[in-house]
């Protein structure tokens, strides 16, 4: 971790009301707290909430009903949350199966990391050391290191066809998927070299960016898929009204270098 600011700890209803009282209305990360909740069951959370925070002292209440937020970690971490010029959402799951997800929020002046523990029932928000440091983190997170890339042509193939690849790999193995591949159209070598890796995966790791635009967000990624011989990057295509998946063998220094396009598509500075 390469924080040296505030952090925080709470729930998505204390969030929530702490982006209602600096007006934002969008946190990215945080689960919708009052999803299918009553009127009154919403009043009664966040009366709850703000009472809690008071006792914590990250708010204070007013005479005449006003709510102040007096915890600068507070008022700077949940800001960037909600006012963020770019989101990102960092997935990393290893062969067993159990993934970790890392949000990040990013303004001119601060970057935050968003821990969300199991359950999802507290979030943890810790600032980095600079905004440009959320590259590091997500490099770390993504697992991108010195990885050769399969010495095989790379290929484009349906969505639904490579989730089949990958389901036959894990319930009958490499040979079937490689079948599989081989009536899609794959060269051979690149059949049987992803067959390998789905089969055998090393990791599978996603970045999405969510870029605040005047019109609305805008959405970016990259994909990548680790197995005993390199690294695949993934990028989804649409042909007509197919959506499909290009892979492409890539070493990690190109991965690495992806990942720089992205965030630099998605921030408001340089890397």
């Amino acid at each position: 971790m390469l924080e040296t600011g505030p952090r925080l700890s709470c729930t998505a209803t204390e969030a929530a009301y702490l982006a209602s009282l600096l007006g934002a209305d969008t946190l990215v990360g945080f689960p919708d707290p009052f999803h299918g909740w009553l009127a009154e069951e919403v009043e009664s959370a966040l009366v709850q909430a703000r009472d809690t925070l008071a006792r914590r002292g990250l708010i204070t209440l007013q005479a005449g009903g006003a709510v102040v937020v007096v915890s600068p970690a507070a008022r700077e971490l949940v800001h960037a949350c909600g006012f963020s010029a770019a989101s990102f959402i960092v997935t990393h799951t290893p062969p067993t199966g159990e993934g970790t997800q890392h949000h990040f929020h990013v303004t001119r002046q601060l970057a935050v990391e968003q821990i969300s523990r199991p359950g999802a029932l507290l979030h943890d928000l810790v600032a980095l050391a600079d905004p440009r440091a959320v590259y590091g983190r997500a490099l770390s997170l993504l697992g991108i290191q010195d990885q050769a890339a399969p010495d095989v042509p790379g290929a484009e193939l349906p969505e639904a066809a490579l989730t089949g690849a990958r389901r036959l790999a894990a319930e009958s193995g490499a040979r079937a998927a490689h079948l599989a591949l081989l009536a899609h159209g794959l060269p051979p070598a690149t059949a049987e070299a992803l067959a390998v890796t789905l089969a055998r995966p090393v990791a599978n790791s996603l970045l999405v960016a969510l870029m605040r635009r005047p019109t609305g967000w805008e959405v970016d990624g990259l994909g990548l898929l680790a197995g005993p011989d390199g690294l695949w990057q993934m990028q989804p295509r649409v042909r007509g009204e197919e959506k499909r998946v290009e892979l492409t063998p890539c070493p990690g220094a190109a991965a690495a270098l992806a990942l720089r396009g992205v965030l630099e598509r998605a921030l408001p500075f340089a890397l």
